[in-house]
């Protein structure tokens, strides 16, 4: 998950940069600090298979001279299928939304992570919305793990540098993904973690 995040971080960055003015290019950089907290949940109960998975990202931002924007974001996607009549997809419903800070709280050395907020899912199947409540505790159950990353690019004349520095570590979740007496997480995830990074760093120069 680090890595598809890192991945989605720098598609981002890029475009970032290319929807720059020609003019801006001259010196610029940008600093992304993120700590993120990840949990997928799979389950079954009869013929309906539940995958849910859940992302809180408390992130700043600083593209100087502008200050630094600070936010919270939660992220929820909720598949379920019939496996009984070959994987018929009754529900592919998620949603991005930004939250209030005190809605996501991650700790810095990554001990625990708390999410507990509404999120109005957007079904695709049916066309229709409705809200989850997610009321989730990450707690480090192993050591961290440190990565580091440095790349440098070459366009038409300007030069970009990006580099990332991280940490990660596995934990466990408890609480649940509700609506109403319907909780989508009745079994322990199956993947989970708490990460933490700065990125960007990025440095644009035009010859």
């Amino acid at each position: 998950m680090k890595r598809y995040v890192m991945k989605a971080v720098s598609k981002l960055l890029a475009i970032t940069v290319l929807s720059l003015p020609a003019t801006a290019w001259a010196a610029n950089v940008f600093n992304l600090q993120q700590g993120i907290a990840y949990a997928n949940f799979s389950s079954t109960a009869g013929c309906i298979s539940t995958d849910v998975t859940v992302i809180g990202v408390e992130a700043t931002s600083h593209f100087p001279p502008t200050q630094r924007a600070l936010g919270s974001t939660a992220y929820v996607s909720i598949i379920q299928s019939d496996v009984c009549t070959t994987f018929e997809v009754l529900r592919i419903a998620e949603r991005l939304v930004d939250i209030a800070d005190q809605e996501f709280k991650i700790s810095n050395n990554l001990s625990t992570a708390t999410l507990n907020t509404t999120v109005p899912l957007h079904d695709f199947v049916t066309g229709t919305d409705f809200p989850v409540l997610v009321n989730l505790m990450w707690t480090r159950t192993g050591s961290l793990n440190r990565a580091n990353q440095h790349s440098y690019q070459l366009i038409a004349g300007c030069k970009t540098i990006f580099h990332s520095q991280g940490i990660s570590a596995p934990t466990e979740v408890t609480g649940s993904v509700s609506e109403g007496v319907t909780n989508y997480t009745p079994e322990p995830a199956i993947f989970s973690n708490l990460s933490s990074g700065n990125s960007g760093n990025l440095t644009f120069t035009c010859q």
